[in-house]
């Protein structure tokens, strides 16, 4: 999905529609051209949590780096002090595999600030209500409001299947190796039955 995002307020307005759901003390990497994949990963709050994190993901984004690559890192979080830490520690990792931190913000449920220049904003209505428009227009579905309600949507109805488990495993139980082997026996007869007559009927033909 491509969209013209032309402020940070718009950028965090981005983030459900491209995950399917609207993500909570999480780190957000966004990509600033077509190159580079999107990632959300839980808030990593300590310098282990860190390390797992970057390890998960340095791979994925040394393979798809190329020069100029660039993208924006985004804390949800109501920590702000944590949110700089985090932010700052990866833009780091990310600049020593060659991918520019171009944005990198701080956001809790109502305001965002560039942890880089200390602007700070509210995050609009407006924003949200052009930036759904603008995914509708593609065709997405609308995001859920939390992971786990996403997770749900995902689930099939399961009525259908469970109606027809009894009887599903009755065939299994009474489809066994012999039956399998009856089975097979009486394709090859029909088979070469078959193709008996075949060639009987190709010897007529060619006699006439």
């Amino acid at each position: 999905m491509t969209l013209s995002v032309r402020s940070p307020d718009e950028l965090i307005a981005v983030i459900p529609h491209l995950l399917g759901f609207k993500p909570e003390e999480s780190l957000v990497f966004l990509p600033m051209s077509s190159e580079l994949p999107a990632a959300r990963v839980n808030l990593p709050t300590t310098p282990y949590d860190r390390e797992v994190v970057w390890s998960s993901i340095r791979d994925a984004y040394s393979r798809h780096a190329q020069p100029g690559s660039s993208l924006a890192i985004v804390c949800l979080t109501a920590d702000r002090e944590t949110a700089t830490d985090v932010g700052h520690e990866f833009g780091a990792r990310f600049d020593s595999i060659g991918i520019d931190t171009r944005v990198m913000l701080w956001a809790d449920g109502t305001r965002w600030a560039d942890l880089d220049t200390d602007d700070m904003g509210l995050q609009t209505e407006d924003a949200r209500e052009r930036i759904a428009a603008a995914t509708v227009l593609t065709g997405r579905a609308q995001p859920t409001t939390s992971r786990d309600s996403l997770a749900e949507s995902l689930v099939g109805d399961r009525e259908p299947v469970a109606a027809l488990l009894s009887e599903t495993r009755e065939a299994a139980r009474q489809n066994t190796p012999q039956a399998e082997g009856r089975w097979a026996v009486a394709r090859m007869r029909r088979f070469h039955g078959v193709s008996r007559a075949g060639s009987d009927g190709g010897s007529h033909s060619t006699e006439g």
